[in-house]
């Protein structure tokens, strides 16, 4: 098959989105398909087989996001590619090229919904409203053939217009499709709740084991936190570091690897409360944090609410990390076995670490490795080409 994902993000940008899709997509070729993608075009990024970029344009009030622009070139050079199987990524532009191209060449779309818009409007509401409209514009297809009034809204839509509008996009978005997959049970949940006619089939996010040796585990003193990730108020960074601060010094060390718009924030909060144990190492290569993971006794991700299936927590346990996290919805390849779940409250993730350092991680780090084995790059291939084969 020459399958095509379509994506309003690429490299040289680093996050669980990407990560996820370069994974699935190396799977499907060792399967024996053609994966190409369609994303945008950054300035001094050179061309790359299988790799589609389109004109770009920087989207206002973002760090280094750019929006594609539309064109008959644009969707000549993409019919070229004579595609079998539609598959977008993220539901902005690239899916509606996506659409664009599987209503005139009748051929199956389906998209993985890794965020939801309206989760975004809580962390990001001056950003994400600026955009509103503007997708709006872009879809009001859309919306014009969507029965607005069928969709079941949460009730935190109606907080305000733009989360209603926001949630039944969504809907409207799921409806325009031809199969959804979600990464994770508890955003299958959300979706499946909306009342929108399209199947949808969880399929959680892959990782390339193989990158991933069996480790010698032995727990440092103090013990060695890791949190790789954006640095964003989502990630809440914030409030992990000011737990660590209520916990007596010399038992942690903490190493936020990744950037963001809150790393000033977080290098400020470091500096109010003295903390000579919590290091910001900045974004780190692939390979780089592969090997700080396996320096680390711990992996953390103090996110609540907001994450569907993070590529981070499957790094973790693949790199033997037990995994210290604060977001029950957080289910896929964690357990007491291999991980320990925390209120989400700073004085409940000071309390939570504290019980942590008292607990025999060396038991827990062979079955992070079990764990991460059921997530194999190979096998969700095999599933999302089993998705493809019958909508083909």
């Amino acid at each position: 098959m020459r399958i095509g994902f379509f994506a309003d993000e690429y490299l040289p940008r680093i996050d669980g989105v990407i990560t996820s899709m370069n994974n699935l997509a190396e799977g499907l070729r060792r399967r024996g398909h053609e994966v190409y993608f369609v994303v945008p075009e950054y300035p001094k990024t050179p061309k790359a087989k299988f790799i589609l970029r389109l004109p770009s344009t920087p989207v206002p009030l973002s760090d280094n996001v750019r929006a594609m622009l539309p064109s008959l070139t644009a969707m000549g050079s993409i019919k070229r590619l004579k595609l079998d199987i539609i598959h977008s990524h993220t539901p902005f532009v690239a899916a509606q090229l996506a659409r664009r191209l599987a209503r005139e060449q009748k051929l199956p779309h389906v998209t993985t919904f890794h965020t939801l818009l309206p989760v975004l409007l809580d962390y990001y509401p001056l950003r994400t409203r600026s955009y509103f409209p503007a997708i709006i514009a872009t879809t009001a297809d859309i919306l014009a053939s969507a029965d607005l009034g069928k969709y079941k809204l949460p009730a935190d839509a109606t907080a305000y217009g733009f989360k209603r509008q926001a949630w039944k996009w969504t809907g409207a978005f799921l409806d325009s499709v031809d199969f959804v997959i979600s990464p994770s049970e508890h955003f299958a949940r959300r979706l499946n709740a909306l009342g929108a006619d399209t199947p949808i089939e969880v399929v959680p996010n892959s990782i390339k084991l193989d990158l991933f040796p069996p480790r010698s585990y032995r727990a440092h003193r103090p013990l060695r936190l890791v949190a790789v990730g954006r640095l964003s108020p989502e990630k809440r960074q914030y409030e992990l570091i000011e737990a660590l601060s209520r916990l007596a010094p010399g038992r942690f060390e903490l190493t936020l690897i990744g950037d963001g718009p809150d790393r000033k924030r977080l290098e400020a909060l470091v500096s109010e409360l003295d903390r000579s144990n919590v290091k910001l190492a900045g974004s780190l290569s692939p390979e780089k944090v592969r090997r700080r993971l396996y320096e680390s006794d711990i992996g953390v991700l103090a996110s609540a609410g907001f994450d569907n299936q993070p590529m981070t927590v499957l790094e973790y346990l693949a790199a033997g990390l037990p995994v210290f996290y604060c977001d029950p919805e957080l289910t896929e390849g964690l357990s007491p076995q291999n991980s320990r779940l925390s209120g989400a409250s700073v004085d409940e993730l000071a309390a939570g670490l504290d019980s942590l350092a008292s607990k025999d991680l060396a038991v827990m780090s062979p079955a992070a490795r079990v764990a991460a084995a059921k997530f194999d790059q190979a096998a969700m291939a095999e599933r999302v080409e089993r998705i493809y084969g019958q909508l083909l």
